[in-house]
């Protein structure tokens, strides 16, 4: 497994995201908002996830440090998605190809991991990053 980093629309060095996230689920989505400070402002960093087939939490203690970026990171050659597709193809007997609505490389493992608070880990087909003015 490796990380890919996601460059964040945040002016500046990387900024690690910091305090507890407001997260919104509704239905196959799920909606991240986090308050940022740019040039004495308080700005509004949101990641959106749709269709979410899969989401976890562990809490900063239990991370593993060794594959870690602060930040938004996309999982390459996850293991997470390789057993829900075969959980799907064992579950329906289908061809693997017919998973995730028939678009399995489409689907994206994503970390998003909050400093003092946790990771989160999504798996999706679409991912977009947003930031709002103050």
């Amino acid at each position: 497994m490796s990380l890919r980093e996601i460059e964040l629309p945040v002016p500046g060095d990387r900024v690690p995201l910091g305090g507890v996230p407001t997260i919104t689920m509704h239905g196959l989505s799920v909606k991240f908002a986090t308050g940022v400070y740019i040039d004495g402002a308080i700005h509004t960093l949101r990641f959106s996830f749709t269709p979410v087939y899969a989401f976890r939490f562990l809490e900063e203690d239990h991370i593993d440090t060794r594959d870690f970026i602060y930040g938004l990171a996309e999982v390459q050659d996850s293991q997470w998605i390789d057993t829900l597709k075969g959980a799907w193809v064992q579950r329906y007997r289908a061809e693997p190809a017919r998973a995730f609505g028939s678009e399995p490389d489409k689907v994206r493992h994503y970390r998003v991991v909050y400093m003092e608070h946790g990771l989160y880990e999504i798996v999706c087909k679409d991912m977009s990053v947003e930031l709002s003015p103050p």
